[in-house]
């Protein structure tokens, strides 16, 4: 078999594409050991993250996320109203009562405590003696 080209377009395309394709690939995928001489790529600039508006957007989001509050409505109206009342009850009870410091904290603590002594007394005053006598066995 003869494979010689019979036409012009023939001796072409034979000459421009070998039939036998290159069997080392080794330097295909090898990275070039010249970094400098490449085309470096560049960060591209995103407008809205830069933006105030986006910035400030973000922020209030963020506060109403924290603070409970849904901007997009999303909630039931049971749950909304829910919500709201659980908001005012918070409310009063800030206006009612202002934040106590430390001392007065430890003070009602010790006043607790002293009130849960007086009641075990009482308590052990008005049971029977036999009863008293019962647990005294027992314990030894």
């Amino acid at each position: 078999m003869d494979h010689t080209p019979k036409s012009e377009a023939e001796t072409v395309f034979a000459t421009s594409y070998p039939t036998k394709p290159p069997t080392d690939y080794s330097n295909a995928f090898r990275p070039a050991n010249d970094d400098h001489l490449l085309i470096q790529p560049k960060k591209l600039p995103n407008p809205v993250l830069e933006s105030r508006n986006h910035r400030v957007m973000q922020q209030e989001l963020k506060l109403n996320n924290k603070l409970g509050i849904d901007v997009l409505n999303q909630k039931s109206e049971l749950s909304k109203v829910f919500q709201e009342r659980q908001r005012e009850h918070l409310q009063e009870q800030t206006k009612k009562s202002p934040m106590k410091s430390e001392f007065e904290l430890i003070l009602e603590r010790r006043k607790k405590e002293a009130e849960e002594v007086e009641l075990k007394e009482t308590e052990e005053q008005e049971r029977p003696e036999f009863v008293k006598m019962k647990e005294k066995l027992r314990k030894a």
